[in-house]
């Protein structure tokens, strides 16, 4: 699904479908993978792309659960001086790749400037609990988690590998 953020209007409802999928998703889990070709160029090598509209359920999940720890472990230690600076990055991020519109389709290479805060804030959110049974229960989402995001992206990463070694072990060449 190739589609541009610029047919929506900011905070639609397929804006905001789109920004959680490219923005979020697409940078804690890796994408599927189509492949194909510029329909630009006429003798253009296969190449894979990453597919962020056929995100399943199970990655809207597991990055909406992430979305909401991160939004907890920020709002509940908001005072804290190393927490805002947290806000601000995140805020910043939010600006440059979902206001401005800068690599919307390349989340999978900019998440790296944003995709620490996720655990930084679950630490603070960690922080600020007192409650051994709460603590319990973030225990297991967070194991539940790290295990689900591992499995996703090892997957993600062989289907990408697996693309590469088959398209491209002999050099690049049309097909």
């Amino acid at each position: 699904m190739n589609v541009s953020p610029f047919k929506y209007s900011f905070f639609s409802p397929e804006y905001l479908d789109l920004a959680f999928k490219r923005f979020w998703c697409g940078g804690l889990l890796a994408p599927s993978f189509l492949v194909g070709s510029d329909p630009t160029l006429p003798d253009a090598p296969f190449i894979p792309v990453p597919q962020f509209g056929g995100i399943s359920w199970g990655h809207s999940t597991i990055g909406g659960v992430c979305f909401v720890l991160f939004v907890l472990g920020l709002a509940r230690n908001r005072r804290d001086r190393r927490v805002q600076i947290l806000i601000a990055a995140m805020m910043f991020e939010c600006f440059l790749h979902l206001i401005l519109l800068f690599g919307h389709a390349e989340s999978h290479i900019y998440a790296a400037h944003w995709i620490f805060l996720v655990p930084l804030a679950i630490g603070f959110l960690y922080r600020s609990l007192q409650n051994k049974k709460a603590l319990l229960l973030l225990d297991g989402i967070v194991i539940l988690l790290a295990i689900s995001i591992v499995v996703i992206n090892m997957n993600g990463y062989y289907e990408f590998f697996s693309i590469a070694w088959e398209h491209f072990r002999h050099g690049i060449t049309n097909h």
